[in-house]
This record gives structure tokens, sequence and C-alpha cells, in this order.
């Protein structure tokens, strides 16, 4: 059992201890970094009374081990105001130490010196909650004079009590070691480490000169006196620091001039009421009103608690699904902020209040069950805490079902019945109203259409036609992206400049340089560029740039897919596309873009082209439904693939891609689901934003899901053909499918 003592940071809701989100809250961090969320308590161990707040004097120190497991001091902070609700902190060990209290004090005084020490890790992205226990480091010396020692020794009695295996009757007085009882009451020490005994001394003056002191010390006192000495009190050393040590002394007439002692150990294990919590006000008590704290209470318009305590609530703090506390003003009566309303009552020796969360509150949460907390306060660090669970109606989730066909399901928490709708649009769109039905307890559902990626939605639940619950907020995600579509990741693989690191392992795009460089090392078609577009978040783009290479053409060119192998040297075997799994249906290919087009001025028996015309060139997106690549020969023309607006089917090879070689063959055809080209004559010289809308051939695109991409840019449209301007580049830089 802990005593909360003064909260930093309030960590509640499941995600908080160690998930991620990455960072739920926070919107951006720096990698190698993690947040630190410090709370401080007191142990319940502590049952001494104090009369002032305890970490009135503070000290907050935060130690990260190095490698040898040494502490090294990264934070120190003498206030716990000036502590930030995050510490964000490089990865690694740490331990957070707190002292509360002066340890300077003397043992006669007030004890305020508690300590606490926690190890924790700070993990890359995460936020660590960690709670330092602070227990007290003093311990309580309490003497008790009987009335019989009060009577006999009617001039003057006195304890002193020392912190030595040995009483030294000259360290009387020394502050540091002793402290001095004139009456019954408390005093304090701070044990150093490795003392676990104290000795005392009893000395009473009595106007009865017949008290003659019975035992052996030195110089026998006077008539009338008695000198008591006990040495080597042994303290239990599993219940030193926090705990009262209660000596009772009693005067015995059968005994003349002995003094007999007991002593008794007060505290969480023998609770005595003469030893009070930290704070002697009881903590206020938090019950529903007419129904159990344990209750699921299902709340339509509102709801409220009986909060009592005995002394006047001030404020309470009241958190919903681990939020940020909303705290309300309890002085006075009346309506408060947010939909909550405080009404005042008093009843024997207590005084509360009724807490009323309103419409105006419940109207704000979502439909379902949510967690609450409350805390109400009597003073600045006395409260009562109560946790309680509430179910809402209203909308709670969307949750796209077939993203490509824009599905999703809308769910909403029921319980008064009646007719059900749910009605939702795209924010500022139409508003669409569907009947709901039954899908489970308290719950009720609705088919939604239009639900595409990245759009924000507005959802309420409508029930025997009255809007209930709040419009209810969602966006949904992403689809896929082309991995490397932003054309960063560059790798010599030999001769060639190839867009991945390694064969086979992330080889999505590819050029045809693996045939130019068969005619020479540096005959790269295809390279990176520095040259990047404008705002650009990276330091690399792509370069295609055509040449004449023993008299033939070399279109520059990017695609998806693979180059096989050559032929007679100047021919060359290419797979086009990959598998890609689609998700939501992409709208637009978004790509930057920049170019010099010139005349043709090599090659022959392109359709279209002539010597001395402009060229053209070409970048397209298809979406198809096939099972493998489309492979093109550029020495057998029938393999070529003509992208033309409308195109609906599309040849493909059926082997095993590990087994596709230069003498396989498009033996299958294949769906066109969707399809986008570009084919440019105009020079580009500055980067330019470009959009190819995807069209769809709906007779498909409402019954096949695409399985295969492919995305291809050349510098010229017939490179294939060998035909085109030899000069001609194109610059590219981050490709995104637009949905």
């Amino acid at each position: 059992m802990k005593k909360l003592l003064y909260i930093i940071s309030i960590a509640v809701a499941a995600a908080v201890s160690c998930s991620r989100d990455p960072m739920s809250g926070q919107e951006w961090y720096d990698e190698g970094e993690g947040a630190l969320r410090l709370s401080i308590a007191l142990s319940d161990v502590t049952r001494v009374n104090v009369d002032e707040e305890p970490y009135s004097h503070c000290d907050i120190r935060i130690f990260k081990y190095n490698d040898a497991g040494q502490r090294e001091l990264v934070r120190h902070y003498f206030d716990i105001e000036d502590l930030q609700e995050e510490l964000w902190l490089a990865v690694g060990s740490y331990n957070a130490e707190v002292r509360l209290g002066d340890e300077n004090r003397k043992p006669g005084k007030k004890p305020f010196l508690y300590l606490g020490s926690e190890d924790f890790e700070i993990r890359d992205g995460y936020k660590t909650p960690v709670e330092v226990v602070c227990r007290i480091q003093n311990t309580v010396i309490e003497v008790n004079f009987d009335e019989t020692v009060n009577k006999v020794f009617d001039i003057s009695r006195q304890v002193i009590v020392q912190m030595l295996e040995e009483f030294d009757s000259e360290r009387f007085d020394d502050a540091d070691v002793a402290l001095r009882f004139d009456e019954s009451g408390r005093g304090y020490f701070v044990i150093p480490d490795g003392c676990s005994k104290i000795s005392f001394c009893f000395l009473g003056r009595s106007s009865d000169t017949d008290i003659v002191d019975g035992s052996d010390n030195e110089g026998h006192s006077p008539a009338g006196e008695i000198h008591e000495h006990y040495n080597g009190l042994a303290l239990d050393t599993e219940r030193l620091k926090g705990y009262c040590y209660r000596i009772n002394l009693k005067y015995s007439s059968d005994m003349t001039g002995f003094i007999s002692w007991s002593v008794a150990i007060a505290g969480t294990e023998n609770p005595d009421p003469d030893h009070a919590e930290l704070n002697p006000s009881t903590r206020p008590s938090i019950k529903g009103h007419d129904f159990e704290m344990d209750d699921i209470y299902k709340a339509s318009e509102s709801v409220s608690y009986d909060i009592a305590g005995d002394k006047k609530i001030v404020k309470v703090e009241l958190s919903c699904d681990g939020g940020e506390p909303l705290t309300i003003d309890c002085s006075s009566d009346g309506e408060k902020e947010h939909g909550v309303s405080v009404t005042s009552y008093a009843a024997a020796d207590q005084r509360g209040i009724t807490l009323t969360l309103g419409s105006g509150f419940i109207n704000t949460l979502r439909g379902g069950v949510h967690s609450l907390n409350i805390k109400a306060y009597i003073n600045s660090t006395v409260y009562g805490e109560a946790d309680a669970k509430l179910m809402t109606q209203g909308v709670f989730s969307l949750i796209p079902t077939d993203k490509w066909y824009a599905k999703g399901e809308i769910r909403a928490c029921v319980f008064d019945g009646g007719e059900v709708k749910v009605r939702y649009r795209a924010a500022d769109g139409e508003w669409k109203v569907v009947d709901a039905e039954p899908s489970g307890e308290n719950e009720y559902m609705i088919q939604a259409e239009e639900i595409h990626a990245n759009t924000a939605y507005e959802m309420q639940l409508q029930v025997n036609g009255r809007e209930t619950g709040p419009v209810v907020k969602e966006s949904t995600g992403d689809g896929e992206q082309v991995y490397n579509s932003d054309l960063e990741i560059w790798n010599k693989i030999g001769n060639p400049w190839c867009p991945y690191t390694s064969l086979n392992v992330d080889q999505w795009w590819d050029s045809g340089n693996h045939g130019s460089t068969t005619l020479g090392a540096n005959y790269n078609i295809t390279t990176p560029s520095d040259d990047i577009r404008p705002d650009s978040k990276g330091s690399k783009s792509a370069l295609l740039a055509s040449r004449n290479i023993a008299n033939n053409l070399a279109a520059g060119n990017l695609f998806l897919g693979k180059f096989l192998g050559t032929k007679n040297l100047t021919k060359g075997v290419v797979r086009f596309g990959q598998s890609f799994d689609f998700t939501y249906r992409p709208k637009a290919l978004r790509f930057w873009y920049k170019s010099e087009i010139g005349e043709v001025d090599l090659g022959s028996g392109a359709p279209g082209l002539t010597k001395g015309g402009q060229d053209v060139q070409q970048i397209y997106i298809l979406l198809c439904a096939m099972d493998g690549p489309h492979l093109v020969d550029t020495g057998d023309q029938s393999s070529f693939l003509n992208v033309t607006d409308g195109i609906k089917e599309i040849t493909y090879c059926t082997t095993p891609i590990p087994q596709i070689s230069t003498s396989s063959k498009n033996n299958a055809t294949a769906h066109v689901i969707g399809w986008g080209v570009w084919e440019p004559s105009e020079s580009h010289k500055q980067w330019t934003l470009k959009e190819i809308t995807i069209n769809y051939n709906e007779e498909y695109a409402e019954k096949e899901v695409p399985t295969w991409l492919m995305i291809t840019a050349c510098a010229n449209k017939y490179g294939d053909y060998y035909m085109g301007c030899s000069k001609n580049t194109m610059s590219l830089d981050d490709f995104e499918l637009v949905y």
C-alpha cells in the first residue's frame, strides 16, 4: 500500500505503460530517445504525525548507468515544480533517486527525511512510467511517563535517549546523538547505517528523601534522586525506519530505587490510534448515487456520485479513459464547465457533495464503456480516489472491411432500444442515414459505403429520431506504397547502377543498365543524381539519360520489375511489374519530373515516329489481375506492350518467377483493372509535380482485385524499337500512389 504524495504525470490507459503508439500523444520524437513519466509516492509504512509538507525540501536526481555499471548524473532538480511532465532521455538504463525533507535536522526536531530509488529502462520511442516510492528514514522514539513516575518524582523527571550502544553521560546534550524528554512525548532519529541499538537514562528528583538510588551508578545519587541506565537496547532492523519505539516507564514501591520499563513497537503491523497517518484527515469516500461503484452504470443523460469527508471537498479531478484530468472547483454549488454540477450536503460529522455528470459531459463520450478516475480533495495533498465504469450510447468505431470495394462497418453502443439509425458522411459531405441492426449485447451496426483511404468521416447515432452521443470523427489510413518509391536506395553492383542494395532482396525497381553496360562500363543510362526536387526530404533522384551506343539508341528507363539478360549483345529481355498487395483503390500516380526532349536522330520502324520529328517520352501505370510478369524481348516485336487509352488486356508469363529466364514467353491473358499513361513531347526544364489519373475498367474493377502493379518510365517511348532522340533526359523523384 502506498499513499500518493505528488503526481508529476498521470499515466493511465493500457497503451501508456509500454506501448509505443509510437508516442501516444507525441507528434514527434528524436530517434534513440524515450520519455520518462515520473511520479513520487510516500509509503504507508509512515505512521508518524507531522505538521508540514514532507516535500518542502526536495532533491530529485536522474542517473544513467554507464558501460561499467556506474551511475552518472544526467538530471538534478531541487523543486518538484521544476519537473517536466515528460523527461526525454537517450535510450539506456537509468536510476531515479528522490530525497524529500531535510536530512540535516537534529534528531529532536520533526522528521522529514524520505528516500526512494528506482531503476528503469528508456526504450526508443516509448513513454515509460516510473513511480518512486519514498520511505521515511526516521525512527520514532516515544517516552511515556506512568502516573506513578509523575507522582513520585514531583520535582523533575527526564529521559535521555542516545543512538549509542552504551550510554555516555558526557553526551547528555549532544543533539547529534541524543534526545531529551522532560515529559511524555515523541522525538525522531535519523539512524545512521550500521547503528541498530539505542541506550537511555532516567533522571528523577523527588521531594521524598526516602527515595534512594538502588543502582550501581558512579557517585551514588543524593537522597531523592535516581539515575537509571539501560545500555544497548536492540532495535528490530526489519522494523526500523518509519516505526515508533515506545518506552513506557513505571515506578514500583516494591523495588525501591528502580524504574521498570517496557518497549513496544507501533507501526503498520500494530496500528495505534495515537500514531496517525502522515496526514491525519480522513480521506474522502466516493460512492455511486444509488448504484454500486463496481457496476457498469448505463448513463443515458447523467450519472451522479456522492463524495463525503470530514472536511469540505474543495476540488475534484476527473479523468476519463486516461485523458487529461478535468479539475472541478467544488468550493461553491451550481453548474460547472463541461456539463458538470455540484450540490453540497451535510450529514452528522461529515460534509459532502453530489457530483453530477450531466448530458453536456455524457454527450462528449463516444459509445461504449469508459473508465473514470475520480479524485476528491479536502486540501492540496489529501484526497480520496475511486475508479468507476460508465456506459454511454453512441457510435464507437469505423472499421474498413473491404478496402478495395470501399466498404466498412460503423458500430454503436445502444441500450435504450427503439428505432436505431446511424448517419455518416465524409467531412463536409452530405449525410447518409442507414438503419442499424443488432450485432451483439448493447451493440448495433451498419454497412457503410464509399469508405476510402485518407478520408475523415463523421458519424452519429440516432435513437428514436434523436441524435444521441457526439459526432464521432475518424480518419482512415493510407493505402500501400511501392518500396523505394522515393528513389533514395542505389548501389553499383559491378558495372551497372542499380536502384536497390542487393539482387533478389529489395529489388523492386530496375533499369536497362544491365544491358547497356555489357558494351562498356561507363554506359549507364539510368543513374542516381544529387539534383533533387524542391523541398525533398531525401538526397537522391533518378536521371534517365539516353545515349548513342555503337550507333544504337540506348533509352534511359526505370521500371518495376527485373532486367533478365541480353541476347546478341544489343537485345534485352525484361520482366515488367511486381506482385503487389492492393488494399485501397489508388486514384492516381504522383511524382516529380523534369526533362529535355529533342528530335529523333536514331533508329527506324517505330509507329508514328520519323527521323527529324519530335520525340516523345512515356510514363505509365497498370493494375492487372494476373499471376506473373509481362515479358518483353526487344528482339521480338510481338512481345512489345502497347499501352494506350482504354487498354483492357495484357499478356503475361505463368512460369514461376525463380524459373523465368530469357527464353520464357508470355502464355496467358489477364484483365487490366486500372491504367494511366502520360506521353509528353515538350521539355519540362524545371522540377514539376505531375499526377497521372488512374482510369478503371469498371466491368473488371467491380469484380476483380488487381494482384500485379506495373510502373514504367522511359526517356524515349519507343526505346524498345531503338528509335528516338539520343540526347533525351528524364529526371524523376518521389513516386507516390494517391488514394
